[in-house]
């Protein structure tokens, strides 16, 4: 008797696979291979750029605020390093100074503090970097202030790919303008 009605269950299952719609798989076996892949690591820069990231003097900060903003400015430094740009950290003033004589940057990122300063010690020069601010968990206020001074504007702790994504728009816009469109 259980032979005869597990023949009967599989021949019905057999003739509704062969008269039924095609069903085709969803795919989920391909997302668990990638289960372990953040988006920031798969991530990669449209034009990767040469970004000097400009932290100040870490020794100086003192209030739990600023502890915070250097550990978010080490997440942006792997972020953007993960996606291909080319990243350079310098603490303090003689450091910048140095790396500006050795290298051509197309952005400097730094703390908005710190952002005049930094734009004081550039040199006048067709190469000149573009100094963008970083702001580290900014009120709408100041993010609205920023963005009508600065081409370029980072806010950490940053969402997925918003800051890579920025820094993909800035230099297709870069690319825009040395093309003559």
């Amino acid at each position: 008797m259980l032979r005869v009605a597990g023949t009967m269950a599989l021949a019905t299952g057999a003739a509704l696979l062969i008269a039924g719609p095609v069903v085709e798989a969803c795919g989920d076996k391909l997302l668990s291979i990638s289960r372990g892949i953040r988006l920031q690591q798969a991530y990669k820069a449209r034009h990767p750029a040469s970004i000097l990231l400009y932290v100040g003097d870490p020794a100086g900060a003192r209030t739990g605020r600023e502890r915070d903003a250097l550990v978010q400015m080490s997440l942006l430094y792997m972020s953007l390093r993960q996606a291909g740009h080319g990243i350079e950290v310098v603490e303090n003033r003689d450091e910048l100074d140095q790396a500006l004589r050795s290298r051509d940057f197309h952005f400097i990122l730094a703390d908005p503090r710190d952002v005049d300063a930094v734009s004081e010690r550039l040199g006048a020069g067709a190469a000149r970097p573009s100094v963008q601010p970083v702001l580290f968990k900014p009120s709408k206020s100041d993010m609205s202030a920023a963005r009508k001074r600065f081409e370029l504007v980072l806010k950490t702790p940053a969402t997925s790919t918003a800051h890579l994504e920025a820094i993909d728009r800035a230099m297709d816009s870069r690319s825009g303008k040395a093309s003559g469109r």
